[in-house]
């Protein structure tokens, strides 16, 4: 079982993020399809991202995610997450990370600098896992974290290429695997008794003979992806592992016809049989027709309003889809950079997030309702005076922080 996640949320004054209340230990589930930034419980895996999205006064907590995930850049979000506990981060880090984070669009000098807070040798003993991996991760102290109790850290080590006649007999699987993916010991890890691994064997296209009979499809669906055994597969029990035969091309005349639809849907986006497909009873197949930018004429008018998307995100047909009554679609089209001038008003905020997100109306967005709009707009902006605004906040604690003094001396130069 995978250890879960150990991430970042930030909250206004009262521990709530968009009118919802949270108290610390608590965990909160929704079951409803997970969509970046409309719905789901976000979060970030670094703490200095958490500033990207929230202003700097706000209030941040340690959480553990739970259920799935989908990510966006460094920001995800879960249906299943635990409030683990309210973090302190003090006045001069919260100014170096909002600063930082408008910054680092343009400036991969700061990111470096940022970045040298962690690879000094006193952080290799660092309390946070967290910390550690990084030190880890540029190629900092590895014969002393080689041994290290957290796996994450080992994992760390492993993608250095450090230790791996060690590794390979890590006791957590998620080590092993990524010892496989430097093709280490795959003689060995081409039986170990974690399916992840064996799959992440395979594709490292060794073994390919053996492990397309594996008992666990993830493992048969690497081989897939291999372009392996496609004569054998395009008959597999599995669903998933079918539909990894699609991708390669293969079998495409059978699978059309396959019962499940994640297998038609694959069949779909090969752009194969679209004329059969584009009336299949699933949304997610019509959806596939419609990303081949094939039917719009017909799918522009479908009840499902996911197959509109699909359309709008083809470019086609805005003029009509500005007005569509499901705001997912308005919001593709906003997304498409069409009818902002209309858009923002939009009577939902999700739409108006996105007119933001094109750099539109920012004058007006920046004073919405809404606090996600707001926030939305305040990543948008570029400070005017970018460099002397930082260099002023920078100084201001520079005796506190050494990095700033570093910080500030690069961007002298």
């Amino acid at each position: 079982m995978s250890k879960p996640i150990i991430a970042y949320k930030g909250f206004d004054e009262n521990l709530k993020c968009r009118d919802m209340q949270y108290e610390v230990g608590k965990t909160y589930e929704i079951n409803d399809e997970l969509v970046m930034c409309q719905r789901g419980y976000h979060y970030c895996n670094e703490l200095r991202n958490v500033f990207e999205y929230k202003p700097s006064n706000c209030r941040i907590c340690k959480v553990k995610v739970l259920g799935d995930v989908v990510a966006s850049g460094n920001k995800s979000c879960t249906n299943k997450i635990e409030i683990l506990e309210e973090i302190n981060v003090s006045k001069e880090d919260r100014i170096i990370y909002a600063y930082a984070n408008e910054y680092l669009f343009n400036n991969a000098k700061l990111k470096k600098l940022l970045n040298e807070k962690f690879v000094l040798n006193d952080y290799v003993n660092d309390e946070a896992p967290s910390v550690r991996a990084t030190v880890a991760e540029q190629g900092y102290g590895l014969d002393k974290l080689v041994n290290d109790e957290d796996e994450y850290v080992r994992i760390a080590v492993a993608r250095q290429g450090y230790g791996l006649e060690k590794l390979v007999n890590d006791e957590d699987w998620e080590v092993r695997k990524a010892v496989a993916e430097q093709r280490y010991g795959l003689d060995k890890l081409i039986d170990d008794e974690d399916y992840c691994v064996r799959a992440t064997v395979a594709e490292q296209g060794y073994g390919l003979e053996k492990l397309v009979n594996d008992k666990y499809w993830h493992v048969r669906e690497a081989v897939a992806r291999q372009g392996y055994g496609l004569e054998k597969l395009v008959n597999d029990e599995d669903e998933g592992v079918r539909a990894a035969v699609v991708k390669q091309g293969y079998g495409l005349d059978k699978l059309i016809n396959d019962e499940d639809w994640q297998v038609r849907s694959a069949v779909a986006e090969q752009g194969y049989g679209l004329d059969k497909l584009i009336n299949d009873k699933y949304t997610c197949v019509r959806a596939a027709v419609a990303e081949q930018g094939y039917g719009l004429e017909k799918l522009i008018n479908d009840e499902n309003c996911y197959v509109r998307i699909a359309v709008a995100r083809q470019g086609y047909g805005l003029e009509k889809l500005v007005n569509d009554e499901s705001w997912q679609v308005r919001s593709t089209v906003a997304r498409q950079g069409y009818g902002l001038d209309k858009l923002i008003n939009d009577e939902s905020w999700c739409v108006r997030v996105e007119v933001a997100n094109q750099g539109y109306g920012l004058d007006k967005l920046i004073n919405d309702e809404d606090e996600w709009v707001r926030t939305t707009c305040l990543s948008r902006i570029r400070i005017g005076a970018a460099h002397e605004s930082l260099h002023e906040s920078l100084l201001k604690y520079h005796d506190t922080f050494p990095i700033r003094g570093k910080i500030i001396n690069k961007l002298g130069n």
